[in-house]
């Protein structure tokens, strides 16, 4: 008796709710680039009206990025992909020296599919 008032509850809820928004591909985004020096940076804003799922960051062998979202720091790029960024949203990729010394240049890829926030 309490499963069927249950699916009944569940049902009638799934009627009412309807999400706020949708999500319409808009494009690939590929960012590539060189950190010339330890401590140099790039920084990424999420357009209005956008959201952003970063596919994957990769870097040269032996070097150390660090990645800082909304003033929150990690070390290191993430391990976990995707990550999701609403409009607004800020991140930076710092080079920040090698495994056993720093390196003078290191090159980073960046792979991003972006959305369209549609009603």
């Amino acid at each position: 008796m309490k499963k069927i008032i249950f699916i009944k509850l569940f049902a009638l809820a799934a009627f009412f709710v309807k999400a706020q928004n949708n999500l319409q591909f808009s494009q690939v985004l590929t960012y590539s680039g060189t950190a010339a020096s330890n401590g140099q940076s790039i920084s990424l804003t999420v357009p209005s009206g956008k959201v952003w799922k970063i596919e994957t960051i990769e870097r040269d062998a032996g070097a150390y990025l660090n990645f800082n979202l909304n003033g929150k720091f990690a070390q290191g790029v993430p391990n976990r992909y995707p990550i999701w960024l609403k409009a607004g949203d800020v991140f930076n990729i710092q080079l920040s020296g090698g495994y056993n010394q720093a390196p003078v240049a290191a090159n980073y890829w960046i792979s991003i599919i972006e959305f369209n926030v549609v009603s």
